[in-house]
This record gives structure tokens, C-alpha cells and sequence, in this order.
């Protein structure tokens, strides 16, 4: 099939090396004849790899190949029996403190409301860490 025979806007361009010849061929045709070529030849494909690959390759031969313990070691039962502070931890407690749940109070809201309608007007809003250092540097007039 010469070029000229093919419709250029239906063909579709494969390039494939073959292991045996290692040449470049061009194929322009259909789809069905490029998977008749497919699976007929002997191919070799090259694989796409990107750096991220070869990290992760490079670390699982690298962790298969360590001989060193495992940080998971310290834990493991005998070991657990002779650490001391791990048992003080234990009888002291590990959970967080209990926080108390508070509201704004009127005062408070109405001084974020009047920062947020100011942003609103002027188009320039506040930033929720800029707000907070205003209300901590504010002083009330009533006390």
C-alpha cells in the first residue's frame, strides 16, 4: 500500500522496534492491522519509567537487601518488659487533656462581623490570622 492510497485523516501512525532486526518500522494503516502485526511478531517494548519509578524501585531493593532491625523492634515483647518508660507512660496516661468548648460572646461576634462588612466594603478582606492578633492587641472601654 503506498502513501498516497492512505487517507491521512483515518491513518494512524505506530512505531514499534523489533527485537530481532532492531529497526524502526513505520506502519501506517488501520488499527486491525497493527494488531495483527502485534501478534504475530516478537517484540520488545520499552518500558516507561519516570524518575518517581526508579526511587521506588531503587528503595524496596535497598529495604529487601538491609540487615538492620526494624524501628518496629523496640516494641516487640521482650524488649517491651525492659524498657521502664514506656511502663511510666503507660500508668500515667497517654490521652489528650479534656478541652473546654467555648462560644464567642456577643462582643466578640459583633467585632468579627464589623472586620468582615469592612473587608465587604472596602473589597480588602482580613485575614483569620490578622483578626486574631487584632482581637488579642484590642482593649475593651467597658472592661
Amino acid at each position: 500500500m503506498s502513501l498516497s492510497k492512505v487517507n491521512y485523516l483515518t491513518a494512524k501512525i505506530f512505531m514499534l522496534q523489533q527485537s530481532i532486526i532492531n529497526y524502526v518500522y513505520l506502519f501506517v494503516d488501520d488499527v486491525a492491522s497493527l494488531e495483527k502485526h502485534l501478534t504475530a511478531g516478537n517484540h520488545t517494548f520499552t518500558k516507561i519509567s519516570c524518575i518517581l519509578d526508579e526511587v521506588r524501585f531503587s528503595y524496596t531493593k535497598e529495604l529487601k537487601a538491609s540487615t538492620v532491625k526494624s524501628p518496629i523492634a523496640a516494641n516487640e515483647p521482650e524488649n517491651l518488659a525492659n524498657n521502664t518508660t514506656i511502663l511510666n507512660v503507660f500508668r500515667r496516661g497517654w490521652a489528650l487533656p479534656n478541652r473546654k468548648i467555648t462560644r464567642f460572646s456577643y462582643k466578640q461576634e459583633l467585632y468579627i462581623y464589623n472586620i468582615f462588612m469592612k473587608g465587604e466594603k472596602s473589597g480588602v478582606k482580613s485575614s483569620p490570622e490578622n483578626t486574631v492578633k487584632e482581637m488579642r492587641q484590642q482593649v475593651d472601654p467597658t472592661g
